[in-house]
């Protein structure tokens, strides 16, 4: 939803697509060093991961809402 609603932030689909792709690389890069601070145990670890944090559905329609290249000569 946030590149579909990429104009009521002032961002362009293809702003938007590059803040949503940053933030799930840091959720992905980050998420060992945030679970260590957080003192999570393996058991609490696996219970977030896929749950409140990066849950699958949040990825529900992202391939659809990717912005695709123009092509030579395409107007938009």
């Amino acid at each position: 939803g946030c590149v579909d609603r990429s104009s009521d932030y002032g961002l362009d689909a293809r702003e938007a697509f590059a803040l949503v792709e940053r933030q799930l690389e840091v959720v992905n890069t980050e998420w060992s060093d945030a679970a260590d601070r957080a003192r999570l145990n393996a058991a609490e670890r696996r219970a977030a991961w896929g749950g409140p944090i990066l849950n699958q559905f949040i990825l529900y329609g992202w391939d659809d809402a990717r912005p695709r290249p123009r092509r030579h000569g395409e107007v938009r």
